[in-house]
Parts: C-alpha cells; structure tokens; sequence
C-alpha cells in the first residue's frame, strides 16, 4: 500500500509506519487496523488503513482542492495493487498537540481488507 502510494505523482513520502515526520501534505502512512482468521483456507483477514495527509486546516480551500485532486488516483492506486474483498475511502480531520500547540491536518483514510497468510 505504502509503495502504490509513494508511486503517485502527487505524494512525496509514504512509509509503511506513522511518524511525528510524515504530519505534513503529500505524505502518509499505513497501519493495520485488525488481522482475524478468516472462516476458510488457513489465512487470515488484515483490514489495513493508509492514511494520506492532503492539507492543513489553515488552508482549509486549498485543502480540500487537494483532497478532490487526489482521492480517485490515491483509491485506485491502492486498490489497482493488492486483492481485496472491501476496501473504502474517507476524508477525515486529523486533531494533534505539536509543541504546546493544536493543531489539524485533513487526510485521506484508505481502508482496505485482503487476505494474507499467517
């Protein structure tokens, strides 16, 4: 997920790991969220989610430009890449404490749900 992201024009940086770094426009990074045995075949299910930081909410105009700019090729980017049997797309706002102060950053939550094997 991290490499079909790191691939799109767009971005600059996307790891397979969150950092304090990547809380900047044009990077991100993926998480997973849940891994549960799967009913059938001896895998597992992994719902993984990458997250894409497309702007701050001090600029809330150019955010969201950005937001429209990048939705369709970030999901298709994503979903062009690994199977998956569920897999959705959500802007959320992300609030954090940086040196004393908050702040929030709008992102791009990709989430997908694939089949891995133990």
């Amino acid at each position: 997920m991290a490499g079909a992201l790191s691939a799109l024009a767009w971005t600059d940086q996307v790891e397979p790991a969150p950092s304090r770094s990547l809380l900047r426009p044009k990077c991100g990074w993926v998480s997973v969220s849940e891994i549960t045995p799967a009913m059938f075949g001896g895998v597992c299910n992994a719902t993984l989610t990458a997250v894409l930081v497309v702007g701050s909410a001090a600029d809330e105009t150019a955010s969201e430009l950005a937001m429209n700019d990048v939705a369709v090729a970030a999901f298709n980017a994503v979903t062009e890449s690994l199977p998956f049997f569920d897999a959705s797309l959500e802007p959320q706002t992300l609030n954090f404490s940086a040196n004393g102060r908050d702040a929030s950053l709008y992102v791009l939550a990709i989430t997908i749900t694939t089949e891995v094997s133990p």
